[in-house]
């Protein structure tokens, strides 16, 4: 079992704590291979990761892509308000061996709550990826459109998913990553999300509602996200079961390392932060502004989805 994350020294203790979940839900498994895409991990946080993996008696691999700029058909590329890290995905079946045919991507802003077998293994039943239908979010709307799809249609989220890395490597998939990178003229709200979706367009295979669940889930109704996607992509009662009992919590928005976060999941997160290097790193403090604007957001979205 292969899962990969990314990181750079911003992030190296927010990925030990998903690391730990992931190892500690998963231990009947025989393998677990954790590859992690460097960006700019210091020695430190490198020998840390190393520890959380073998406190599970488990492999860690570090791929250096410290290059990754260069890598990119733009040097100027347009990143929004993310790091140029968020790359690393498209790379994914390039940097791993070839000896290697399956992967799990996943972002390290996550809890891992239960066993991921059954997910990652599951049939591709001929498409070259699997992944979550994108939950609605602030920027759905704009993230159809950048990614080309149309205002209807299934958008994934790119938080969570799983290659075949065979299909990738067969059908070039990065070489269309980065021909399509070269040809966009404008800017994407969600770049690598919205690449991942178009290049795939019509290979990509629905994994059910609870293996990734992501904020907006907690804040909305079924009725609501329905009238936000537009069609339902899942059922009610995936929904509720989601909701209830989710696979992998993605914690984004609300950060659970944040002391006041208004995520309902946040305890996941902060206990599995306990079993790493990092448990003695206090909640980082948060100006009460940003607050109570995610606070109005939030409602504002909510009552906006009832007219």
């Amino acid at each position: 079992m292969n899962i990969v994350y990314s990181s750079d020294d911003n992030y190296a203790r927010h990925l030990a704590a998903s690391m730990a979940s992931l190892m500690d839900n998963n231990r009947e498994e025989p393998e677990i291979r954790i590859w992690i895409l460097n960006v700019g991990l210091s020695d430190t946080h490198i020998r840390n990761l190393t520890q959380v993996t073998h406190r599970f008696g488990r492999e860690i691999h570090v791929v250096d892509l410290h290059d990754l700029r260069e890598k990119m058909p733009q040097k100027d590329l347009s990143i929004g308000g993310f790091t140029i890290e968020m790359y690393t995905r498209l790379f994914i079946a390039d940097v791993l061996p070839e000896t290697e045919h399956r992967a799990m991507y996943i972002d390290g802003d996550t809890a891992v709550l239960g066993s991921i077998h059954d997910m990652y293994y599951s049939d591709f039943q001929g498409c070259w990826t699997a992944a979550v239908v994108d939950q609605p979010n602030f920027g759905l709307a704009v993230s159809r459109q950048d990614a080309e799809l149309g205002p209807d249609g299934p958008y994934f989220a790119s938080g969570m998913f799983v290659l075949d890395l065979d299909a990738w490597r067969r059908e070039n998939v990065l070489a269309q990553f980065m021909q399509y990178l070269q040809e966009r003229d404008k800017p994407m709200l969600f770049p690598d999300q919205c690449i991942l979706n178009h290049v795939q367009h019509g290979h990509i295979r629905i994994l059910p509602f609870r293996c990734h669940v992501i904020t907006p889930v907690y804040f909305l109704t079924y009725r609501q996200m329905c009238k936000k996607w537009g069609e339902p992509f899942y059922s009610k009662k995936e929904f509720v079961q989601g909701k209830r009992h989710p696979l992998i919590v993605h914690y984004a928005v609300f950060r659970p390392w944040k002391r006041w976060c208004l995520h309902p999941m946040k305890r996941y997160f902060r206990r599995y932060q306990k079993k790493t290097p990092y448990k003695d790193v206090p909640l980082e403090k948060e100006p009460l502004l940003p607050i109570i604007r995610k606070i109005v957001n939030t409602v504002l979205y909510r009552l906006h989805l009832k007219k």
